[in-house]
């Protein structure tokens, strides 16, 4: 897989970055349902057009100076930390591919690094 976007995950704080080169790959949408393969070891982020129960509502703030969007669920990011094996205290940063004509983004668990902020 080639990998030319990122998603980051602040595993403490139970935030998930997505950067807008991301969201802009996948139609800017206004809803992004989160999915996991356990057995690929793969997150995707994809595109969706109402509130579901897997999904979160896109909010970008047009003022603001960063090129990334968070969202919060600490369900999520413990879900995450388990499959993983990750220390929870720690943040990561996931590269992935985007395939923009399915309106998803997939990321591959196997290309994840320590964040040292």
């Amino acid at each position: 897989m080639e990998h030319n976007i990122c998603i980051s995950f602040y595993l403490r704080n139970a935030a998930i970055r997505i950067h807008r080169k991301v969201l802009n790959k996948i139609h800017n949408p206004l809803f992004v349902e989160f999915l996991i393969n356990s057995n690929q070891k793969t997150f995707a982020v994809r595109s969706c057009e109402k509130k579901g129960l897997r999904s979160f509502r896109v909010r970008v703030n047009i003022d603001s100076k960063t090129d990334k969007v968070e969202f919060y669920s600490l369900h999520f990011c413990k879900a995450l930390a388990r499959l993983n094996d990750w220390d929870e205290n720690v943040s990561y940063r996931v590269y992935g591919r985007a395939y923009p004509s399915q309106d998803i983004a997939v990321f591959d668990f196997s290309s994840s690094e320590i964040i040292n902020d």
